[in-house]
């Protein structure tokens, strides 16, 4: 078996490449995989072609790839393990949740709002006339100034969205918390936009 890194790295052996390279993908890397990539994925067949597939995708992430390194590699490293604090849920290491996800594209928000709000339940053992119940829920809204967005990502964004409110000087992710387990109910083309953002070169 191969030993490949949580954190998305390169593996420290290599052995049965195929397998872990299948593993290593379902793991927080997947975030920032793009639709080719992952049928790139399907075609490895060796070793050598998993090993060249990983060393392919963090130099295409590497935004100086003429100095030693790999700056975004790094962010990528740093934000796994702060997610893997801050946000694991029963069953699920932090940077495989939605808020997980959210730190590692778009890195620490600006500001964070928290409310709790009223959603409609339906509660299948109430008799059928007090089925339907109010009941209230945990709403997490991140906030990020444009400045603080990652490089590229505003550009992509505006130019998806055509144009953008004049009024607005953020762009949020919001999530919603029911029964201890918190997922994404807005900002999800915003996120797939980051992961399209991390592959582009300034001219």
């Amino acid at each position: 078996m191969i030993l490949v890194s949580l954190l998305g790295g390169a593996p420290t052996s290599w052995g049965e490449t195929v397998d872990g390279l299948a593993s290593w993908a379902n793991g927080p890397v997947q975030w920032l995989l793009l639709s080719d990539e992952r049928k790139q994925i399907r075609r490895v067949n060796t070793s050598l072609e998993a090993e060249g597939f990983v060393e392919d995708f963090w130099a295409l992430r590497d935004p100086q790839p003429d100095e030693p390194g790999n700056p975004y590699r790094e962010a990528f490293i740093q934000r796994v393990e702060a997610a893997d604090v801050l946000y694991g849920e029963k069953g699920v290491r932090g940077s495989l949740t939605d808020r997980g996800r959210a730190l590692i594209l778009l890195g620490p928000p600006t500001h964070v709002t928290i409310s709790t709000e009223p959603a409609l339940a339906w509660d299948p053992v109430e008799s059928s006339d007090s089925r339907v119940k109010i009941r209230r829920v945990d709403v997490e809204i991140w906030g990020y100034r444009f400045a603080d967005l990652p490089p590229g990502l505003l550009e992509l964004w505006l130019e998806k969205k055509k144009k953008a409110a004049e009024n607005t000087l953020t762009l949020t992710v919001m999530f919603r918390t029911v029964a201890h387990r918190t997922s994404l109910v807005e900002g999800g083309a915003l996120l797939e936009t980051a992961s399209r953002a991390a592959v582009l070169r300034p001219d």
